[in-house]
């Protein structure tokens, strides 16, 4: 039986090739007949190297998948490895999108890659600002991605956390930019931002209005997730 769809495991030497080679060499160390035995060990819970089958039965391999995971801080893993080589990171999250693929509802979202496709699964929101370039007025996500800044539109969350828009949603802003700006905003009664510092542009202190409820279920840091 050939296979048309699967998700390629990233082992050995390989992990450390760039992701279009390495499928490629997988397939070629493996072998279909090779291939065919490891799923079936793989469906029997006797190896877990493949993390997830979408469809086989098919006469050829159609497509590889790639299956990411977003941590609260927005860390991008892959195979339980941290992804952190700048360029890769920048086009991963600039192509970063829902998933209107119609495939792997799990994962909402997904990052195109030629013809490969990856899912994303992310805990809470999956843009996180880490860095605010006040000169430029951007908001800096992934590695060096910009986001124009607007003080005005901040929103807060039902889980605590400061949102900003983001390329698509929002994003959240991060535990190391609230600790730079404590001293321009007010945690007590309600949000509250004074016209001063990175919100000058401002023109009186603003009360910041909570996340719609559908934004809310959807970009919230769960609550297993730690302060």
């Amino acid at each position: 039986m050939d296979i048309q769809r699967v998700i390629i495991p990233s082992g050995d030497f390989r992990r450390h090739l760039p992701k279009w080679w390495a499928a490629r060499l997988n397939l070629i160390y493996l072998g279909v007949e090779d291939l065919k035995r490891r799923m079936i060990q793989y469906l029997h819970g006797e190896i877990h190297g493949f993390q997830k089958i979408s469809e086989y039965a098919g006469r050829k391999i159609h497509s590889i998948l790639f299956l990411y995971r977003i941590d609260g801080k927005g860390f991008l893993y892959h195979d339980g490895t941290l992804q952190d080589d700048a360029k890769f990171l920048d086009f991963f999250f600039k192509r970063l999108k829902p998933n209107d693929t119609g495939e792997n509802p799990d994962y909402p979202y997904i990052s195109p890659c030629g013809k490969e496709m990856n899912f994303i699964r992310s805990e809470g929101a999956p843009f996180v600002f880490r860095k605010l370039n006040d000169q430029r007025k951007v908001l800096i996500f992934a590695a060096s991605l910009e986001f124009n800044w607007r003080p005005e539109q901040l929103v807060f969350g039902s889980d605590g956390q400061l949102y900003h828009p983001a390329p698509f949603e929002l994003g959240r802003i991060s535990p190391e930019l609230l600790l730079e700006w404590q001293n321009y905003l007010d945690f007590d009664s309600s949000w509250k931002i004074r016209p001063e510092g990175p919100f000058a542009s401002l023109s009186k202190t603003q009360t910041l209005s909570p996340m719609e409820e559908d934004l809310d279920n959807r970009m919230r840091l769960p609550e297993h997730f730690p302060a």
